[in-house]
């Protein structure tokens, strides 16, 4: 597999992968050779704690594990990164994929964590050199570069089989080859460990047009063993990738209608990608929550995969959240496909649900007003009584984000006429 890695960003500045703050741990950004593509691949990493950090009423409801319901919701409140950490220590031996500059489990704050990345401290120090987004003092020592190859390879056998949990926020939706991902990843854990991933939901995030990915193609990936995103990959990436408002993510009730970033003849421009020796990001695996569980269970029938689905959350916007264990569910095979039925009908609920953000779609939620609350008269304040604090942040952050999306639109413009 190629060096493609997660960096944890917050919202993208300008491009060559130059990295945005929207939160220290929402996003992650596989290593891209191409600037502007890369960029705009960054950017669309826009979590949805810029707005809102919480799991709130919107979280989707109880789920069982057969497929016949939604994700489970996290506890009310419960911000992302305490779910995603929930239930480890600091004690426990950790590794992080890609942390870059904004690591979720810092050895600073006292985590016995280990990362792998796409470059050494003193590299990464000097790429975000300049970068006015970038803290270069959270940039951590890296503890296993990958540069290419196989991920596993990267890591000394001697720590195989010795984490207690492998966190990786926004990387599988890059990887090349899922299946070798999650391999590695099983490989890393402890029998009783964990695997914690932050995955988009197309639903509400760019790739709001595009299909979901199929068990079929994480198997022809594999048996191609993929280091380099196809053709294909590249011209549906350009072609579908949406907008709204011009943010890349948004609100599962957001009913603004989405803009197209492209117009068609962007699939000429990449056909150029064919062939290029170096890794081009862009977002290879598409998913709703019921498909990634679907992809799971099927992997694990097909014994390309000895993992089961913990619990699956689904956030506000953006994305869901996902904890897998060592181990899949001895079932019989009635059972198994009965669950496969059961989380095949699911996608379609969840993919028509989608359509309640489109207007003259039957299943269309018009946005309700608010209900007007009585006027109520404000305590009386005393002189010592400190200001109430101004909340502009997430609005210029989400500014800041259209317009560095526009900007790598334009770089990738660029850069595809360059080839030419």
């Amino acid at each position: 597999m190629a060096c493609i890695f997660a960096h944890t960003c917050e919202y993208t500045h300008i491009f060559q992968i130059k990295r945005s703050q929207f939160h220290s741990h929402n996003l992650s950004k596989l290593h891209a050779i191409s600037d502007a593509y890369g960029a705009i691949s960054v950017h669309c990493f826009v979590k949805s704690v810029i707005v809102k950090n919480q799991l709130g009423p919107h979280a989707a409801q109880g789920s069982d594990r057969d497929g016949q319901h939604a994700p489970e919701a996290a506890p009310a409140s419960m911000p992302r990164e305490q779910y995603l950490l929930d239930g480890l220590s600091k004690a426990g031996k950790l590794i992080e994929i890609g942390p870059a500059h904004n690591p979720l489990v810092p050895r600073s704050a006292g985590w016995n964590s280990f990362s792998l990345d796409h470059a050494s401290r003193a590299d990464l120090v000097a790429k975000y050199a300049g970068d006015p987004w970038v803290d270069p003092a959270k940039i951590e020592e890296v503890d296993f570069v990958w540069r290419g190859g196989l991920m596993i390879d990267a890591v000394p056998a001697e720590h195989h089989g010795t984490f207690d949990a492998v966190i990786a926020s926004h990387v599988i939706e890059h990887t090349t080859d899922v299946i070798r991902f999650l391999q590695a990843a099983q490989t890393l854990l402890r029998p009783e460990g964990t695997l914690r991933l932050a995955v988009p939901d197309k639903r509400k995030c760019f790739d709001f047009y595009r299909n979901p990915s199929t068990t079929a193609d994480t198997i022809v990936a594999y048996e191609d063993r993929r280091d380099r995103h196809d053709v294909r990959t590249h011209i549906d990436y350009a072609l579908r990738m949406a907008t709204k408002r011009g943010c890349p993510g948004w609100f599962e009730g957001d009913t603004q209608p989405a803009e197209l970033l492209h117009r068609v003849d962007i699939a000429w421009q990449m056909l150029r990608y064919r062939g290029i020796p170096d890794y081009v990001d862009a977002h290879n695996w598409v998913f709703v929550p019921a498909s990634f569980e679907l992809m799971m269970l099927e992997l694990c029938q097909l014994d390309f995969l000895d993992l089961r689905i913990e619990n699956l959350v689904a956030m506000p916007a953006t994305e869901f959240l996902v904890r897998v264990r060592p181990g899949r569910e001895a079932v019989d095979p009635e059972t198994i496909q009965a669950r496969r039925r059961a989380l095949m009908d699911r996608m379609l609920i969840e993919l028509a649900d989608q359509t309640r953000q489109i207007a003259g779609s039957p299943l269309y939620a018009p946005p309700q007003e608010p209900p007007q609350e009585p006027p109520q008269r404000p305590p009386e304040a005393s002189p010592s009584d400190p200001a109430p604090p101004v909340r502009r942040s997430g609005l210029r952050r989400w500014l800041a984000a259209g317009a560095s999306l526009a900007a790598a639109s334009a770089a990738l413009q660029r850069v595809a006429r360059s080839t030419r």
